[in-house]
């Protein structure tokens, strides 16, 4: 009898499906502030649409109604891996693992080089795999497996260059590093040092953590150590994204203004991100979905291909042109 229930245990087990292997984060689609979108295409294009709180979008190409602007978009950047911002901030890590920063403020600092008020790139380290961006806080993930950050210290409330702070690791989110093993360290406001709280872990956004079989929870920003849900949200996913996770048969869940969570593509979905405005999805076919009206859900939609990202449509340019030599008018009468 014992000898048949083994035989029928291990007949369940083999017959069972097999849970898809999770993946982390890609960092292919990203929102500044939830206004500026940011995507990574196959070839390393970085295709842009928004209010230009970064300063890479033509001032130009601005419209009203920037939060769907897609059709404005603008390739801003060529050999890009992924990418990840804040405030008014975005880092690009190239194909190559160098590390470039966009920002506008003298505060916004990379190992002792102060931005001049004005929009620039800065090359800040090479040899980086990952990076997250935040407010005033910035971390990246090293191919050596060590996590360096920089910012705003929030004990002395001064900035400084990027440090070394943790070693071993292959996902870094803010604060927080997932180590080889799955152990989740946390640093920074409330820690003093590095301090591991818990194991088994696979990765992690906002207020997500997805553990090593899959299951999701979500938990309070800032209260990682002990504000867990004692039940996941889901057992199934494959992948967390900004705003939502994706899961195994490749559908897309995006979180609600209620804090449910709600099936916006049913599958196919390879990257995507979920901001407050706005919400962006690439299917593993190609084709580029967001929201048609800011703020209206209901009407995420198809809207092109990834092939036609870069393939800068010429009526908005000439007529963005034309805007702006109206403006132009005013001042040049008075010469004339």
């Amino acid at each position: 009898m014992k000898k048949l229930c083994i035989l029928l245990l291990l007949l369940f087990f083999l017959s069972a499906p097999a849970l898809a292997a999770p993946e982390l984060p890609d960092q292919k689609i990203y929102s500044v502030r939830s206004d500026d979108v940011f995507i990574v295409t196959p070839d390393g294009h970085v295709v842009a649409w928004g209010t230009n709180d970064t300063g890479i979008i033509p001032d130009f190409l601005r419209s009203d109604n920037y939060f769907c602007d897609y059709v404005n978009r603008f390739a801003a950047f060529d050999g890009a891996a992924s990418l990840s911002g804040g405030y008014l901030n975005l880092f690009i890590v190239t194909v190559d693992g160098e590390l470039h920063g966009y920002g506008p403020y003298d505060n916004f600092t990379y190992a002792g080089k102060e931005s001049d008020g004005n929009s620039k790139t800065v090359k800040i380290m090479d040899d980086v795999v990952m990076v997250s961006g935040g407010y005033d806080h910035f971390s990246a993930l090293k191919a050596d497996g060590s996590v360096w950050d920089w910012g705003r210290d929030p004990y002395t409330d001064e900035y400084y260059g990027p440090v070394e702070v943790l070693g071993g690791c292959k996902y870094v989110y803010g604060y927080s590093a997932v180590k080889n093993n799955g152990d989740l360290y946390v640093w920074g406001p409330g820690y003093l040092t590095p301090t591991r709280i818990k194991s088994g872990v696979f990765a992690l956004t906002y207020d997500l953590i997805q553990m090593k079989n899959g299951y999701v929870y979500e938990y309070i920003p800032g209260d990682l150590a002990g504000s867990f849900l004692r039940e996941p949200i889901a057992r199934n996913v494959r992948k967390l994204c900004d705003g939502g996770y994706i899961t195994e048969d490749s559908a897309l869940y995006a979180k609600q203004d209620d804090g449910s969570y709600v099936e916006l593509l049913s599958g196919g979905v390879e990257s995507a991100m979920c901001g407050s405005y706005i919400r962006v999805a690439i299917t593993d076919d190609g084709y580029v979905y967001t929201n048609t009206v800011p703020g209206d859900f209901s009407t995420f939609a198809c809207v092109g291909t990834v092939d036609s990202l870069v393939q800068i449509p010429v009526a908005p340019l000439i007529l963005s042109a034309a805007k702006m030599m109206l403006r132009l008018v005013p001042l040049l009468v008075p010469l004339i």
